[in-house]
């Protein structure tokens, strides 16, 4: 009786803390609610049901921190202490299907639904992943653009996307996240037309056909027919410069005459949206100081969204690429950790996961930098709007700019090999000699015009070709001799990054011959358009684009300050061209700079061929291949 006593106390307070840790997990308190459910599982000795519950459990709260690999073994001890558990099947099929594990939680899902527990959503989730597995639509792991961009720009993980809700003849602009379920996505559009009555959503797939959303794979497959379709248009051509953030996601709305027409959100998409109001319920309640008695729900402001991706945009910060190294590094010392502490072979897996963390540190230093030239950046810009001397800002602006160095050299002190880092220094001299010389540029105003996007893309070319010609105007000729150490630093460091991409580009490509000869798939993230016919830039391409922009920017310098001009400018080219740019941009480049009619240009090459195969047909004799030339060679000084 006294052993039954015993054990009957240490199961009661098993359950007081899994009643604990549930009013944590409500209250959304993840983390302290797992350390509550690991000193229940502490208390108990057998693994019984109770500690299945509580594995369940601990796997919830790992899905609520998008800690899926931490989910799926927590629902695999639960299940390993009673087989056949249905919420650990369900939640570790959650869990797989979050890592792109198709496979796995079909299987789980499948054993789910040929028990008693099966239900709605459970059966329309085992359809949804053989809809994957056959390709028929894109799981919620697959979507977003990995790798280069098409000059050696890095495409970021984006971490929301704009999503444009269109009823009638009326727009409004809203943002959805990876994994956005069909019931947040219905709440917000009834929240941006309060008055539309009932409507449903629809988007448009690549084969040009209305898809109604119903649910949060929809949601994820509109994501990704918008991503595949920017990423089918990127892929003709590339330029001197890098095209912006991908377009917003365009959301129908049709009327319908009742809710009943609506597709009702599935049950478990109302319940963790439910969960998910009650969290922010409480936690304004706590900032407020009055628990419990608000009725309204703490939600993101567009403003921030739309701020956090202009930002994002125009100081070409990766939101996210600190924490894919930072997952890499905390991967590589679990490993390390897993092998044997005796185990020789677990210090270079250490060494890795220090250099991947030193690397964190120094994006992290660079992006902090990034803010300080983009805050010196945006005073030149006020002041040319305003017709103010460069002069009047110089010191003010040059002080944020020294800021910025601060923080660049902060990270070429932890990694002397910083690709990114020394192409930051590099622009940085250069955006010192523009501002030394009154180089500032106002910034165009964006059209408000409802034109198509290629005729957009032309009118904003057309407004920076214009500016860019005010602000020449407006330099300090007198001054630009004096800037030549700057721009020399700039040249020697822009070698550096090219050379230094070179390297590592070699370096890439040596680690993809051993794992090819090792037999194993080369562990590369990056877009895969070999079968475009689309050739994957490199750093060293990018790097060339960087400096030829620079060198065609100084050019234009040159020639109102009567220097000369001609020779930076040849060059500039030369680089576009090995970088592989587009020929018909570089000719509308040539076409901008302020000295164009001093310039043999060449005509596009689809109006060249035109023309040759016409005279070809005049004189019977066949058309000459080739691009004129733009004039005279670049010197092999200039060249290095």
């Amino acid at each position: 009786m006294k052993a039954k006593g015993a054990e009957e106390t240490v199961c009661q307070d098993a359950a007081d803390l899994k009643a604990k840790g549930n009013n944590l997990f409500a209250s959304g308190d993840y983390a302290k609610a797992l350390e509550v459910y690991d000193e229940g599982l502490k208390k108990l000795k057998d693994n019984g049901a109770e500690a299945a519950i509580l594995h369940s459990n601990k796997a919830a709260c790992y899905i609520q921190m998008k800690r899926f690999k931490d989910a799926d073994r927590s629902c695999s001890a639960a299940l390993a202490a009673s087989p056949g558990n249905a919420k650990a099947l369900v939640r570790r099929s959650r869990a797989y299907e979050q890592q792109g594990l198709y496979k796995q939680a079909l299987a789980d899902i499948q054993q789910v639904n040929r028990g008693e527990s099966a239900s709605a959503e459970t059966k329309e989730a085992e359809k949804r992943l053989k809809d994957v597995l056959a390709g028929r639509r894109k799981g919620v792991a697959d979507i977003g653009p990995r790798g280069m961009g098409k000059a050696g720009g890095r495409w970021p993980r984006m971490a929301y996307f704009a999503a444009k809700c269109v009823l009638d003849d009326e727009a409004r602009m809203i943002h959805l996240a990876h994994g956005t379920s069909y019931a947040e996505l219905l709440a917000m559009v009834k929240a941006k037309f309060p008055s539309s009555g009932p409507v449903a959503l629809k988007y448009v797939d690549k084969e040009g056909d209305l898809v109604t959303i119903g649910e949060r794979a929809d949601v994820s497959a509109a994501i990704a027919e918008s991503v595949a379709a920017y990423e089918k248009h990127l892929g003709g051509g590339h330029g001197p410069r890098l095209p912006p953030q991908i377009p917003p996601i365009k959301i129908h709305l049709f009327r319908v005459a009742s809710e009943d027409e609506v597709p009702k959100p599935p049950e478990v998409e109302v319940a963790e949206r439910a969960q998910a109001l009650a969290v922010q319920k409480s936690l304004a309640a706590r900032a407020a100081g009055r628990a419990g008695e608000e009725d309204g729900v703490g939600e993101i402001d567009d403003w921030l969204l739309d701020f956090a991706n202009l930002f994002r945009e125009s100081l070409g910060i990766d939101p996210d690429r600190h924490v894919e190294m930072h997952n890499v590094g905390v991967e590589k010392c679990q490993r390390a950790l897993e092998a044997s502490v005796q185990s020789k072979d677990a210090l270079p897996i250490f060494d890795e996961a220090a250099e991947k963390f030193k690397e964190v540190t120094c994006v992290g230093l660079l992006n902090w930098g990034n803010v300080h030239l983009c805050v010196g950046h945006k005073l030149a810009g006020e002041a040319a709007m305003a017709g103010t001397p460069a002069s009047s800002v110089e010191a003010e602006v040059l002080g944020f700019f020294d800021k910025a160095q601060g923080r660049y050299d902060e990270a070429m002190a932890l990694k002397d090999d910083f690709y990114d880092g020394i192409l930051a220094l590099a622009q940085l001299e250069f955006e010192r000699a523009k501002v030394k010389v009154g180089l500032i540029i106002e910034p165009p105003v964006a059209s408000a015009s409802g034109e198509g996007a290629e005729e957009a893309d032309l009118n904003s070319a057309a407004a920076l070709n214009e500016a860019m010609k005010k602000a020449l105007g407006r330099v300090d000729t007198a001054k630009v001799a004096e800037v030549q150490p700057l721009v020399d630093k700039c040249w020697e460091l822009y070698k550096k990054g090219v050379k230094l991409g070179e390297d590592l580009d070699a370096q890439s490509e040596k680690e993809k011959e051993k794992k090819a000869e090792a037999g194993s798939k080369p562990a590369d993230t990056r877009v895969d358009r070999t079968a475009e016919g689309v050739d994957e830039p490199g750093l060293q391409t990018h790097a060339l684009v960087m400096w030829a922009n620079v060198q065609f920017e100084y050019s234009q310098i040159l020639a109102v300050s009567g220097g000369e001009w001609r020779p930076m400018l040849d060059d500039a080219v030369v680089k576009f061209r090995k970088a592989g740019c587009n020929e018909r941009d570089v000719i509308q480049a040539l076409k901008s700079h302020i000295r164009s009619e001093e310039l043999d240009i060449p005509e596009p090459p689809e109006e060249a061929a035109e023309a040759k195969a016409s005279a070809a047909t005049a004189d019977g004799s066949p058309p000459v291949k080739g691009l004129p030339s733009l004039g005279s060679k670049p010197t092999k000084k200039a060249q290095n």
